[in-house]
């Protein structure tokens, strides 16, 4: 997980994707100085216990 709206998936030649979710708006983690907004970890948490549900 990137953060609340985006994935990083494997292709099948082993390569990596950064995948943007489309319709959702979550806050944006901490990026270098830039400070993470309100719930943004919450928001990725949840997208990752969803995750985790998937085959």
């Amino acid at each position: 997980m990137a953060d609340g709206d985006s994935i990083t998936v494997r292709q099948t030649d082993g390569s990596q994707m950064s995948v943007e979710l489309c319709g959702i708006d979550a806050p944006e983690v901490k990026q270098g100085e830039v400070p993470a907004q309100a719930l943004s970890n919450e928001a990725k948490q949840k997208l990752t216990l969803a995750n985790r549900d998937c085959p």
